[in-house]
């Protein structure tokens, strides 16, 4: 068998060739056909077997039935924004773009796709390519998962890439590497009025207040002072555009929570609930706290999958390659997967060169990522699925 990086480095037209492609057609959300017709496109040159699975994604196997079976996860969506990356590709869309890097994932797994395929009367088991939509609005993998997509699947990998790394860093997650991500909604009502006589009305902008101060005090006086833990209050909403003189009737502020703790998770989210009732009450108004959906898990990456990662990628690039295991407090649906099976999660440096970085990140309009480094993710995710599926095939 060829070494997985050479044989990614030959293939880098066509892996830049993908990634750029997709790049100039982002799409949102749940709503992929552009996307999803052009990775089953390529699938079906690779003569790799798949089906359609959930609301737009894909789901693809390779190898033996018999065996172990590792699944490899790439997100496709785009972000509702626009881009001035000044590259040649850039998006021409006001309002989407791939300023997260999804486009160089499933660039990035193709490459890998077509690497294992090669190779596949040498697999000692399946591999199962997961292309998943919806990671930015958290809502892909939940419903992947319950389309089968992890029947049969003993562990999976994921892989993001990231420009404010230098280019060619590689870490990966153990234990804690991701938050869990709890959006809320809190809705107050008070009682209108003249803004020169507050004491005839029952003002929710004052009741708003105290409740964003009062999330805080829960962090610095109610959680465990070892976890990491935030509360962010991200909008409010009260009044009009000229309202220099009336209280309004209702304000409403959103926000998000983020733990690692399961614990922690459920004593804040019940504690929020407490002080907002309570603060209200106290302040002759009322307001309920709503949290939006189910929620996503924090992400926590198997250890003893971390070990066996790290040994793999560290055969591919050198001895002490995979630099210490990082941790995000962003949020990542690959924890719904993560919930069920050993997963693990790369982090790949695409910055400038193997010294700087961009100075704009992920998320950001002006957001580049090194294309120097994308066989080397491809070539990561391909080894280490063959180095695991040998391992645990003997």
């Amino acid at each position: 068998m060829r070494s997985y990086l050479e044989r990614a480095k030959e293939l880098e037209p066509q892996l830049q060739a993908d990634r750029r492609y997709l790049h100039q057609n982002p799409e949102l959300a749940d709503d992929l056909p552009v996307t999803s017709a052009y990775v089953a496109g390529r699938l079906k040159e690779l003569d790799i077997p798949y089906r359609r699975c959930g609301k737009c994604g894909l789901l693809a196997r390779l190898g033996r039935e018999a065996g172990p079976t590792i699944l490899l996860r790439a997100d496709m969506d785009a972000l509702p924004m626009g881009e001035d990356s000044g590259l040649d590709f850039a998006s021409p869309y006001p309002d989407k773009a791939h300023t997260c890097g999804h486009d160089t994932h499933v660039a990035m797994l193709l490459c890998a796709a077509r690497m294992l395929k090669e190779n596949e009367k040498d697999l000692p088991g399946r591999v199962v390519l997961m292309f998943q939509y919806g990671e930015e609005v958290g809502i892909g993998a939940r419903e992947m998962i319950a389309d089968g997509a992890l029947e049969g699947v003993d562990a999976a990998l994921a892989l993001h890439i990231d420009a404010t790394m230098p280019l060619n860093y590689l870490t990966a997650g153990c234990g804690p590497a991701f938050a869990s991500n709890d959006s809320f909604d809190v809705q107050i009502t008070g009682k209108g009025g003249h803004a020169a006589r507050p004491a005839d009305a029952i003002d929710p902008i004052h009741i708003l207040a105290h409740l964003e101060l009062a999330f805080q005090s829960l962090i610095s006086r109610e959680a465990t002072p070892t976890q990491t833990n935030v509360i962010s209050v991200t909008s409010v909403d009260a009044g009009g555009e000229h309202n220099y003189n009336i209280i309004p009737d209702t304000a409403r502020m959103r926000g998000t929570l983020r733990t690692y703790d399961e614990g922690q998770r459920s004593l804040l989210k019940e504690r929020m609930a407490q002080v907002v009732e309570g603060i209200a009450r106290a302040y002759r108004g009322e307001a309920k706290l709503t949290f939006r959906d189910a929620g996503l898990e924090a992400l926590r990456c198997d250890p003893a999958l971390y070990e066996k990662v790290r040994r793999y990628a560290d055969e591919l690039f050198g001895e002490g390659y995979v630099k210490e295991p990082f941790i995000k407090v962003g949020s990542e649906d690959f924890a719904c997967v993560a919930q069920r099976v050993p997963a693990g999660y790369f982090f790949l440096g695409a910055g400038p060169d193997e010294e700087t970085v961009w100075p704009y990140g992920q998320h950001n309009p002006k957001v580049k990522h090194n294309e120097t480094v994308f066989y080397r993710g491809a070539a990561v995710m391909a080894h280490c699925a063959t180095r695991w599926l040998e391992e645990m095939g003997l």
